[in-house]
């Protein structure tokens, strides 16, 4: 008898350990989902919105074209605006979410539009009523409509920055055939070039300080809400682009602020897409594109920045925050059967500045006596918390991938040798010699701080059939080892890299052999060039071009005082080195 109450007693407390686990495992797991869209057309169906509504998000964002007013009579704007606050689909959402907005040119007034519209004032108190923003808001105390909110999920804390890129812009700028653009040709007529000086505004000093204000506030995580597209090329329409000197001072603040978690969301160009921008000494920062909730468009514009879709359809944005240790932030963009179409995930660390700008050549081998390209060396580079840890991979014969630098181990070729026969003799410290998948393995980090930059080395075998098995087989290793979030890839081969782009676009791509130069790495898609010191040495010009190109700026192997110190005076974003522990020292 008193065994079996023992064991009940005991089988009692056990299942209330596991409802307190669950209970834990439940709070830490909170997920906070926040739903956008725009182009809706006042007098067309809304399907989208009921869908939206079904996902019963904790916001959904209107990023403008919110309607199709069009007009300088105010009472046919109003009455637009009643038509559409009157579908039942707009009601649907509205009872299960709460909704926030910004605008773009056509609730605004005009196509296009932007400060010298007449009616902007008279226009805005329309667009404030209709979204019912309080008589105190600061919104209905300032020019423009921009604003912050906050949305908190326990602990953390989403920043939400609704910009207005109308009511202070300067008239975009008609093309005309002299205009020096980014690609020699385009299939389709250009509306408009880019500004080449920098006395335009497309936000006005007035919003410009409210948003350095804004950025310098503490957040988890950071929402960047603009009518046009901010993370794209240049493409002949509206966006950013065509004021490149604001897009790139946008990035510069976000930099000197060093407000981490930014991500950008837009509307506008009537079909979706994930883009992401490159700056110097930034962290990526990723623009997902809703567009439209009624309107579609005939084509997507050319966009080397697009790592996922166009969506051509009818479609609504989803962003769902995962709040882990490291949060998962999943990108989505939802047609109206609710089919997810584009999808995108990253984690919060992902949005970080690095701390520092040291790559570990072959691992951090060199101070202690580790191998090459070792898991004691990589181990090493993760502990001293350098940015990236740079290794090698080749493919043995029978299809095994191994990290050695030379092709040859052990006097044994590795590609026309079995992995058993290479393995057989042990590295200098006793580890095998390391597979991929091992060392991979040894390189996950629950939070990441040390990036794994992975070197194809070259192939004998000169067949496109080999570049694609061996990219296949790569990427393969990288995702099931659930490290591709902070995995990027280096070769001297550029078709190695090409290959890699053509089979995910959304993977981070460096040049190593220094004969292109960066606006040549930028047409063909590479994120990056990452060359010899004496190659820069040689064209100076390139440092300077890869930062205006928004290319990531690498250099290697510097390892004498003298060059490590000008390369940190050029202001490269990586630098790739024998010595880390040296680098660090200067840094200090």
């Amino acid at each position: 008898m008193f065994c079996i109450i023992r064991k009940l007693n005991f089988d009692k407390a056990k299942g209330l350990l596991i409802l307190s686990l669950m209970i834990t495992q439940l709070l830490y797991s909170q997920v906070t989902r926040i739903a956008f869209g725009s182009c809706a057309h006042q007098d067309h169906p809304q399907p989208i919105l009921k869908v939206a509504a079904g996902y019963t998000p904790d916001l959904f964002i209107f990023l403008g074209d919110n309607i199709y007013g069009d007009t300088d009579n105010m009472d046919t704007l109003r009455a637009k605006y009643r038509r559409w606050g009157a579908k039942p689909e707009y009601k649907q959402l509205a009872a299960t979410s709460k909704i926030l907005a910004t605008w773009d040119d056509h609730d605004f007034g005009r196509n296009d539009a932007g400060r010298h519209y007449p009616y902007k004032e008279a226009s805005k108190e329309i667009f404030l009523d209709f979204f019912q923003e309080p008589q105190q808001s600061a919104r209905r105390t300032h020019s423009g409509i921009y604003h912050v909110e906050y949305l908190k999920a326990q602990d953390k804390v989403v920043q939400i920055i609704l910009l207005d890129n109308r009511s202070f812009r300067d008239n975009v700028l008609p093309y005309d055939s002299l205009a020096v653009l980014p690609r020699k040709k385009y299939f389709y007529p250009l509306d408009y070039k880019p500004h080449t000086t920098k006395d335009s505004t497309l936000l006005g000093e007035e919003q410009w300080k409210w948003l350095a204000d804004q950025l310098r506030q503490p957040a988890d995580l950071r929402i960047i809400c603009s009518g046009s597209q901010f993370g794209i090329e240049f493409n002949g329409y509206e966006a950013w682009a065509n004021f490149p000197h604001e897009q790139e001072r946008l990035c510069r603040l976000i930099r000197d602020t060093r407000a981490e978690g930014v991500l950008f969301i837009s509307g506008d160009v009537h079909y979706g897409e994930i883009s992401r921008l490159r700056s110097a000494g930034m962290y990526p920062l990723y623009d997902i594109t809703s567009s439209g909730i009624t309107s579609t468009w005939d084509f997507a514009t050319p966009n080397d920045n697009r790592i996922e879709g166009p969506v051509m359809e009818n479609n609504f944005g989803l962003l769902t925050i995962r709040w882990d240790n490291d949060p998962a932030i999943e990108m989505e963009l939802i047609d109206a059967t609710g089919n997810s179409r584009s999808s995108y995930s990253i984690k919060r660390s992902q949005l970080t500045f690095m701390s520092n700008p040291v790559i570990a050549h072959r691992g951090a081998f060199k101070k202690n006596g580790f191998p090459e390209n070792s898991i004691a060396s990589l181990r090493e580079a993760i502990r001293l918390n350098c940015a990236g840890s740079e290794f090698d991979v080749r493919m043995t014969a029978d299809s095994v991938l191994v990290v050695n630098h030379d092709p040859h181990y052990n006097n044994l070729e590795i590609e026309t040798n079995t992995y058993a026969a290479l393995a057989a003799q042990r590295l200098s410290n006793g580890e095998l010699l390391p597979t991929l998948s091992s060392y991979l393995q040894a390189g996950q980090q629950e939070k990441p701080a040390t990036r794994l930059i992975l070197e194809i080395k070259p192939s004998a075998i000169k067949t496109k059939d080999r570049l694609h098995y061996i990219a296949r087989s790569v990427l393969n290793a990288v995702r099931d080892a659930g490290v591709g979030l902070y995995t990027e890839f280096i070769s001297f081969d550029y078709q190695q890299l090409l290959v890699l782009k053509e089979l995910d676009k959304g993977v981070l791509t460096h040049y190593l052999n220094g004969d292109l130069s960066p606006e040549q790495v930028m047409r063909d898609g590479i994120d990056g060039i990452d060359y010899n010191f004496s190659v820069f040495q040689k064209n100076p010009d390139w440092i300077g071009q890869a930062k205006r190109l928004k290319r990531v700026l690498n250099v290697w192997t510097v390892n004498d005082l003298s060059q490590l110190d000008w390369c940190l005076q050029q202001g490269f974003d990586l630098i790739t080195t024998n010595e880390p522990e040296l680098l660090f020292e200067r840094i200090k």
